[in-house]
């Protein structure tokens, strides 16, 4: 019998991470088939198309881990067009998850346990408990990621499943 294993918020937040980087990749093997011009045609979704809510995917997460790194930029805004290019913009997504993902590894368990001051984009001053923080900045990871799943099986692409559960299964399996 297996028994119930307990994670620290660092082990937790790190395989958050993987998870995403693993659930950002079934997409893009999804939206892959669709042409740029479907990519990129507005959807209705709250920041219009695929391109620019994973655009935005990757704004948010950029402002939330600069925040976490004391280096905000502030500069940056939620409906920002970052990446044009297709592959640029899968590339920048992988590569700000990895990031995020060294610098949990980087931090005391302590650091999980404390707050984070910050100013948020219409400046308004805040204080949020660390775990609060990445949970917020994956659940909205997850929940644009939905959308852009929504309108790519609308556009005719595959039906993308990326369920957590999945994850740990294929994770269980040594195929994650």
């Amino acid at each position: 019998m297996k028994t119930a294993m307990t994670l620290s918020w660092k082990q937790h937040f790190i395989d958050l991470a993987e998870y995403h980087y693993w659930a950002n990749e079934v997409l893009f093997r999804s939206l892959d088939v669709l042409p740029h011009s479907k990519l990129a045609a507005n959807e209705g979704l709250f920041f219009g198309s695929a391109l620019n809510t994973l655009n935005h995917i990757l704004v948010g997460t950029r402002i939330w881990f600069g925040r976490l790194r004391h280096d905000d930029p502030k500069h940056l805004r939620l409906d920002e067009v970052l990446q044009t290019d297709w592959g640029e913009l899968k590339q920048a997504l992988h590569g700000e998850l990895r990031a995020v993902q060294a610098w949990l590894a980087r931090q005391s368990e302590a650091v999980f346990e404390g707050e984070l001051a910050y100013t948020n984009t219409r400046g308004e001053p805040f204080r949020t408990q660390v775990a609060e923080v990445l949970t917020h900045m994956f659940l909205h990871i997850q929940h644009h990621r939905g959308q852009v799943s929504v309108a790519a099986t609308r556009l005719g692409a595959p039906s993308p499943e990326m369920d957590y559960i999945f994850w740990c299964r294929a994770k269980a399996a040594g195929t994650a």
